[in-house]
């Protein structure tokens, strides 16, 4: 109907007004991650920050009404996420491209605040920063069978089936297929997948019912569900939301378009995950996740038979930081400790935050000896490393205290491996601190 064009017309135009109010702050907000990135480009934490900020324009640029905000957000994603993995270097090149795309991402409010319109073609640094993401071509592929995300697909025409099968599983996600919604239901017994698709036409339950029951499943809360049906009114669409699924699309549609709506929610649940598991301030996983790691990295250590080590890691004198320049330069301190924890342990230990200014490195397969040569190597790093904080003029400088306790030598449980450790650490603080310890150094 007319009026209803008019609302949804009239919405939109809301929508690209108060997301064009926000331009000047997410501009500035864009130059000052890639400012403290392009500075310290070591740092895991300012590559993170302007990954985040690229994906948020990428993300609501477009439903804003921004679709080139969008283009070159998704673009400098990408190219980001390929430094981060290693397959891209920042080069002079890539500094040059990544400063384009900030100015296009002004240039585009700009022009939007006169009234003009912003075109993809008119902005080549899109191009480029996809060119520049794109791994050599004699590069090996990464063999990721082990972590394909699972996908469930309720369908009872085989056509129609039959293309979303071989769509999903060339993006490289496992798929789990039914014609029946009594099937599904059978399977989401014993399956866990990461993302459901049903049809919304189906025989006997219809998707629409399907998806009411399994979202009374805990299991499945947070599952996203896309309904595929022939049924393109906005009536059915609305519906259909309303039932509890995340989106909709309608047949016949594109096979691009399929896989970027299924990836785009698997991104959103896993950075859900991953925000719950991490802490807020330093990106190191939380003491939940530590509690339940160390668990399972002990019960595999017995099992196998292998070493596991724990460090526990304390701020020397932390109060001094917060008491003398303020808690926000005792906030950077913390970040800067963990920088350097990620930037100097082997991918598989795991950092997490154990509490206040105190942190702990899991490590696996690591004696008591090697964790010990590690921590003191970071310990020695650290005490003779000063960096500047912005809006102060003083150099600072990060010393530690740090005990060490490890499987099977020190302990047989996670309780008295975590017992031990925070002994060691006792230990060493009360020899002068800046000094790591070891639990066979100590009568515990």
């Amino acid at each position: 109907m007319p009026g209803e064009r008019n609302l949804d017309t009239n919405f939109r135009v809301e929508l690209k007004r108060i997301y064009l109010e926000e331009s000047d702050a997410k501009v500035r907000a864009l130059k000052t991650v890639m400012k403290n990135y392009l500075r310290e480009p070591g740092l895991p934490s300012n590559l993170a920050d302007f990954i985040e900020m690229a994906h948020k324009l990428a993300g609501a640029g477009a439903t804003y009404g921004f679709p080139v905000i969008s283009e070159v957000g998704g673009a400098l994603e990408s190219l980001l996420r390929a430094i981060r993995g290693g397959d891209v270097e920042l080069t002079d090149e890539v500094r040059n491209a990544l400063a384009r795309a900030a100015r296009a991402t002004e240039e585009v409010f700009a022009k939007a605040k006169e009234g003009r319109e912003s075109a993809a073609d008119d902005y080549p640094v899109i191009r480029d920063l996809k060119s520049l993401a794109k791994q050599p071509e004699d590069k090996p592929a990464e063999d990721h069978s082990a972590e394909k995300k699972s996908i469930l697909v309720v369908d009872d025409d085989a056509d129609s089936l039959r293309i979303t099968n071989l769509t999903l599983v060339k993006a490289g996600y496992k798929v789990l297929s039914y014609v029946t919604a009594e099937e599904a239901r059978a399977a989401l017994k014993t399956e866990r997948p990461d993302l459901l698709i049903f049809d919304v036409m189906l025989p006997g339950m219809s998707g629409y019912d399907l998806c009411r029951e399994v979202r009374k499943d805990k299991a499945f809360t947070f599952t996203p569900v896309i309904y595929v049906t022939t049924k393109g009114q906005i009536d059915d669409k609305v519906a259909g939301l309303k039932t509890g699924a995340d989106d909709y699309i309608t047949k016949p549609f594109e096979p691009e378009e399929l896989v970027a709506r299924v990836g785009a929610h698997i991104g959103r649940i896993e950075l859900m995950k991953e925000l719950s598991l991490k802490d807020g301030l330093t990106r190191a996983f939380n003491h939940r996740y530590f509690q339940e790691r160390v668990a399972i990295e002990l019960g595999r250590a017995r099992r196998y038979g292998r070493a596991l080590s724990l460090a526990l890691i304390d701020i020397d004198h932390f109060k001094k930081f917060n008491d003398t320049w303020g808690h926000q330069v005792g906030d950077v301190v913390l970040r800067r400790l963990v920088d350097t924890l990620h930037a100097q342990v082997r991918n598989v230990d795991v950092v997490c935050r154990y509490g206040g200014e105190e942190f702990v490195v899991i490590m696996p397969e690591t004696t008591s000896g090697k964790a010990l040569e590690v921590i003191n190597r970071i310990r020695e790093n650290l005490a003779r490393t000063t960096f500047k904080i912005d809006g102060h003029d003083d150099d600072f400088r990060i010393t530690i205290s740090a005990g060490i306790s490890s499987f099977p030598g020190d302990a047989q449980t996670k309780d008295e491996l975590i017992v031990k450790a925070d002994k060691a650490l006792y230990t060493a603080k009360k020899k002068g601190r800046n000094l790591v310890c070891i639990a066979l150094d100590i009568d515990v």
